[in-house]
């Protein structure tokens, strides 16, 4: 077991709204634990309700009409404001049907209902986020979303500039490329308020997990099947989508894995 720390000085720019974070983590996928130090902004920490108060929402109703996992997932999120990152993609979570109805009760809840109907899921609160994912697959060393990225700065950028620039960087710590590495394309629909992130040490999967967290209206996922994320496939690694997608299988890659 091995740990690491992670600096989280953070600012998210929004209409004359300043908010700075410092969080120092020692986290892992083998089990650390998140410890945020100091939370300054120019307005009321009630005014944007944190991952833990939306987890206690009360759920009236919830039918997922028969929708697979991963959809499901993803109407939660819209549904109940949760920023959420779905690590596990397979076909079974995106194509195969399943019931949930849930009359009363809490998000978590509903949250737990959805990944027992589906074997080998799981779901936790990381770095503001719902992180859904595979206890096996997240203890694979290859894993990339493992990966540490030494040092990660950017500032006054969109979430699809900060999500490109880490696929940027990923590509740069794995192939350590010589050449130009090509500009990833975005996704439409994504929010155009600016962020900034400043990280030292933190994993692919902590920094994915705070964009989505400070943006609050999207979802970052695998487009690959777990076999596929030990190494950068030709399909890209992931992909961060507003919380109006809610079937995202056009995104998505369960074909030959084909390494970048």
């Amino acid at each position: 077991m091995y740990g690491h720390h992670t600096q989280w000085p953070v600012k998210l720019n929004e209409r004359g709204v300043s908010f700075i974070a410092v969080v120092l983590a020692a986290v892992s996928l083998f089990g650390f634990c998140l410890f945020v130090s100091g939370l300054q902004g120019q307005t009321s920490p009630r005014s944007t309700p944190n991952v833990g108060e939306k987890l206690a929402q009360r759920v009236a109703r919830f039918d997922n009409h028969d929708a697979p996992l991963i959809p499901t997932l993803l109407r939660v999120a819209a549904v109940y404001s949760l920023p959420m990152g779905i690590e596990k993609v397979t076909p079974n979570a995106e194509y195969k049907p399943m019931e949930v109805t849930v009359v009363g009760g809490t998000v978590a809840e509903l949250l737990n209902l959805c990944v027992r109907r589906v074997p080998g899921y799981t779901w936790a609160v990381e770095d503001e986020a719902v992180d859904v994912f595979g206890q096996r697959e997240r203890r694979q060393p290859s894993n990339l979303f493992n990966l540490i990225v030494p040092s990660f700065e950017a500032h006054n950028q969109t979430i699809d500039d900060l999500s490109g620039r880490l696929k940027q960087d990923v590509i740069m710590e794995v192939l350590k490329p010589r050449g130009i590495i090509s500009s990833d394309l975005g996704t439409p629909g994504l929010q155009k308020r600016r962020l900034s992130v400043v990280a030292q040490r933190a994993t692919v999967r902590q920094l994915l997990n705070r964009l989505v967290a400070l943006d609050g209206e999207s979802v970052w996922l695998a487009r690959v099947p777990p076999a596929c994320v030990g190494h950068l496939p030709q399909a890209g690694l992931w992909v961060i989508i507003p919380h109006s997608v809610l079937d995202p299988s056009g995104l998505l890659d369960f074909g030959r894995c084909e390494p970048r």
